[in-house]
């Protein structure tokens, strides 16, 4: 660690410290602190301090409770017309750990030992722990509400129900001590973004934000981490795009321990995927109406397309394909 990242560090740790949310330790156990320096850090304008609990994973026992699937959470949604958004602040640091576990958190500085008195970030298990607890906190509510880890979206068909909504929720979050960032709290909205997608009038389509990463992408020869990252971002909107698995599973190639040569045929995947994201169909959110299901396969592909059809008016529900193994 450099001198000006050690003695950011230091005022860091002084804060935490400040705050309780760490403690000086001697514990036998300690895992690397550093700054990272990825984009969504630079657009902030804000180096981010992380701990590589990697060596402490290969330790915890993965908890099972399950992080749901955004598409299969906006599945909640028929009839809903309004919407208010809340986000926990701090997220994990809201959960604390117990004092006979803390030494399991220790990190190190170039000159200090601290603990977590709270859930840190990194470790693997974090995620499950407190979807669990969020889940459990705001159980009541489920029938109208959307939790995925620290973001929650509140639903009603209409203003009155989303009134008392409102003040359930308010109640749960008194009656626990969350804390909630009043800066991305937004009440009461007619269509809103959450997890990327914008929803409106009983549907929803990717944020304009997610094509505008795929541009940034070359239209060839990526490295390795490029690809992952490229296919990441495109695997989150693969619901939106047919026949998808046509496009990604020529690029998937190229994460091979042997990848093929870079060629035209990836280029024209990556151009593709690209132009079909600048302007994506949105997905209407199945409610009431007859379902149909239509499938197609080839020797190599597979897919199927969800159509909600009301009264002779039919949309679009979801689009799903994959490429069969060669076991298969």
């Amino acid at each position: 660690m450099c001198p000006s990242d050690l003695k950011l560090a230091n005022e860091e740790c002084n804060e935490l410290l400040r705050q309780g949310l760490i403690e000086h330790t001697s514990s036998p156990w300690a895992c690397q602190a550093f700054y990272v320096e990825k984009r969504s850090e630079l657009l902030r304008g804000k180096k981010r301090l992380v701990v590589d609990y990697k060596p402490l994973n290969l330790f915890l026992r993965d908890d099972k409770f399950p992080v749901p699937r955004p598409n299969v959470l906006f599945s909640q949604l028929p009839g809903a017309t309004i919407f208010s958004k809340f986000d926990l602040k701090g997220a994990f640091w809201q959960i604390g750990i117990h004092p006979d576990e803390r030494y399991k958190t220790a990190f190190c500085l170039p000159n200090a030992q601290y603990q977590w008195t709270v859930l840190p970030f990194g470790l693997k298990t974090a995620p499950s722990l407190f979807q669990k607890a969020v889940t459990r906190i705001f159980h009541p509510l489920l029938h109208s509400a959307l939790i995925y880890i620290d973001d929650i979206l509140l639903f009603s068909p209409d203003e009155t129900s989303h009134i008392l909504l409102l003040q359930q929720f308010h109640d749960i979050v008194n009656q626990y001590g969350i804390m909630l960032s009043e800066k991305k709290s937004i009440v009461g909205k007619s269509e809103i973004e959450f997890l990327g997608m914008h929803i409106a009038n009983g549907q929803y389509r990717p944020s304009p934000h997610l094509a505008v990463r795929l541009l940034d992408f070359p239209d060839s020869d990526f490295s390795v981490h490029q690809v992952q990252q490229f296919l990441s971002i495109v695997n989150y909107v693969r619901d939106f795009i047919p026949h998808v698995s046509h496009y990604t599973s020529v690029l998937s190639s190229l994460l091979k321990k042997r990848p093929p040569p870079w060629s035209s045929s990836h280029i024209e995947a990556i151009r593709k995927l690209k132009e079909i994201s600048q302007s994506p169909p949105a997905l209407t959110i199945p409610s009431s109406g007859q379902l149909i299901l239509q499938t197609d396969a080839s020797d190599i592909f597979l897919g199927a397309v969800l159509i909600k059809d009301q009264e002779g008016q039919r949309s679009y529900c979801g689009h799903a394909c994959g490429k069969f193994k060669d076991s298969q």
